[in-house]
């Protein structure tokens, strides 16, 4: 818990999920422990004894949380932006290990397809590997291997590169088993994006441990991703005014005399 702490507090993220909770009951004094004030609000699927569980937490000075779809192994919540016209979605996975359980995980994955907005990151434990060197030793399942690919190219998913590490998993065993099962996964609706982020992401150059690194990255990629989003829907609140002024003026219009045919297409569009 410590370490959980102390690396919230250095990094300050906007969104924090955690997964393997262990714990049956969550309450309001232990998740103000780790984020470090009491500027959050947070949601949770509890652990089934001690397995499992689930914990999303996000600045409530920046987000408020206008929609939840809470699954048997995802927990979803649909952001609205305080400062900005902008909503997206984030969903906190842990995925079982067999295969028949697995597999009901990825149908529950792609039920929240209908759900959630284009701007869609999922995050969490995959429980699976994309290809064979995500594990340094072979007996990995191929069928969930095979669903957790198919779900990536079905939807063209950017799956976010891992800085300094080839892994995120230990058994840690004096010989250990080391697999990356834990990903950040994020649905492009423009076709530049996954360019814009390999160029983001390379511009962020930091010196330090691997984990600082990947810190300091994922702190400071948001400024890029705030910009983009200005830039890309700063002028939609503005835009939605002058149509709504230009459709009103047009049934003003029709109440004195007909439409001309130009008038009639541009109410109609």
């Amino acid at each position: 818990m410590d370490a959980l702490k102390d690396l919230t507090r250095k990094t300050k993220p906007n969104v924090c999920l955690i997964q393997e909770t262990h714990m049956m009951k969550m309450n309001n004094w232990w998740v103000k422990n780790i984020w470090g004030n009491d500027q959050f609000k947070w949601k949770d699927i509890p652990s089934q004894g001690l397995s499992g569980g689930l914990l999303t937490k996000w600045d409530d000075t920046l987000f408020e949380c206008i929609d939840e779809a809470v699954g048997p192994n995802t927990l979803s919540q649909k952001l609205k932006s305080k400062t900005e016209d902008y909503e997206w979605c984030i969903t906190n996975v842990y995925s079982p290990c067999t295969y028949w359980e697995s597999w009901e995980f990825w149908v529950e994955l792609e039920d929240l397809t209908g759900w959630a907005t284009e701007h869609w990151v999922i995050a969490g434990d995959f429980n699976a590997i994309r290809r064979r060197r995500a594990r340094n030793k072979p007996g990995e399942s191929r069928r969930n291997n095979r669903l957790f690919n198919e779900f990536m190219e079905v939807h063209t998913l950017i799956d976010l590169p891992l800085n300094g590490r080839l892994y995120t998993w230990s058994n840690m065993q004096p010989d250990p088993l080391l697999c990356r099962l834990d990903r950040i996964l994020v649905f492009p609706h423009f076709e530049n994006f996954l360019s814009n982020l390999h160029i983001w992401w390379n511009a962020l150059s930091y010196a330090g441990t691997a984990s600082y690194i990947m810190s300091k990255k994922l702190q400071n990629l948001k400024f890029f991703l705030k910009r983009w989003s200005r830039e890309t829907y700063g002028q939609v609140a503005a835009k939605k005014e002058e149509l709504t002024r230009q459709i009103d003026a047009h049934n003003k219009r029709e109440e004195t005399g007909a439409l001309t045919e130009q008038q009639f297409s541009e109410r109609a569009e």
